[in-house]
């Protein structure tokens, strides 16, 4: 029982740690350029899990957070016809059997990309921009509040860098 103590506290210090890290990044100038001339996004929700849901985690609290963030810094919110590009919100919540509660989102921006060397070859819904992060806790109380605070600040992050390629 001891030793099963140790893992989960081992297991949950390494998932805070890497809370701050971020897995993803291709926030670089090149991968801000493809933001150039967007008129605005759609937002895409990655589904989440029933039993994620049943301790508070939804969908479409995610989806609002993300949608309100946009409006707030004048970019427009458009339907998936209207749009030119996607930003997709995935966030991916674990749970070990030792009572470890981990996430790990990402803010994507999806795009359809056309190759240089073969015009005619275009690539639908190819990543162009993303930030992603992990984080964890004990008790899965706190997880809805984590993931959502994790995903607006990358929404900050990705609005920051649609404004800089975008200025009004």
């Amino acid at each position: 029982m001891k030793a099963r103590k140790l893992t989960s506290k081992l297991v949950l210090i390494s998932v805070v740690a890497l809370q701050s890290l971020a897995f993803a990044a291709t926030d670089s100038d090149t991968h801000r350029r493809s933001l150039v001339g967007l008129r605005g996004v759609h937002v895409l929700v990655e589904y989440q899990k029933p039993e994620v849901e049943r301790v508070g985690l939804t969908e479409a609290a995610i989806q609002a957070d993300a949608e309100l963030k946009l409006r707030l810094a004048g970019i427009r919110v458009l339907t998936r016809n209207e749009s030119d590009a996607t930003l997709y919100l995935d966030a991916q919540v674990y749970h070990t059997e030792l009572a470890v509660w981990g996430y790990e989102v990402s803010v994507e921006v999806l795009q359809d990309v056309q190759l240089i060397r073969d015009p005619a070859i275009v690539i639908p819904g190819a990543t162009t921009w993303e930030l992603g992060s992990v984080g964890g806790a004990g008790r899965p109380a706190n997880i809805p509040e984590m993931v959502r605070n994790a995903l607006k600040d990358l929404v900050d992050r990705f609005i920051n860098a649609y404004l800089a390629m975008n200025p009004k």
